[in-house]
């Protein structure tokens, strides 16, 4: 099983992230925005934090509602690349592209809505990360 924790996304708690591979969620009171990979978390975390490569993240993030919380699960690389894809599918975070296809938005309602919250993914305990659920 993976470790899986969450901090506040604020630069002081950068610390406690690791600088492992990993996927990671981004999330305020609006609900999941951002779901991504990263080789090394706590780099990817402080980029994020410094400035996103995605311009509606990064005005979520400037503006956020509630507050913002980095949640990450440490994986190894190719496992992380297969588990990202299942969950952006799953949950439809509010600012992520999906493999060069249109921005996806659950409050565009062309877009369905996501089966389980992210929340309920990463709590759930029969969630096994090694291998994409069916």
């Amino acid at each position: 099983m993976p470790l899986i924790s969450s901090v506040p996304f604020l630069l002081s708690w950068v610390l406690l992230v690791p600088s492992q591979s990993g996927i990671y969620l981004i999330s305020d009171e609006r609900g999941l925005l951002y779901l991504g990979r990263s080789e090394n978390l706590h780099q990817r975390f402080e980029q994020h934090y410094l400035g996103s490569h995605n311009k509606g993240l990064a005005e979520a993030l400037a503006n956020p509602v509630g507050q913002t919380e980095f949640r990450w699960a440490c994986l190894n690389y190719v496992t992380s690349i297969k588990i990202e894809r299942h969950l952006i599918k799953r949950l439809h975070p509010l600012y992520n592209r999906q493999h060069n296809g249109p921005l996806v938005n659950r409050q565009n309602p062309t877009v369905s809505s996501p089966q389980k919250t992210h929340t309920q993914v990463f709590e759930q305990p029969s969630v096994h990360y090694g291998s994409i659920p069916r």
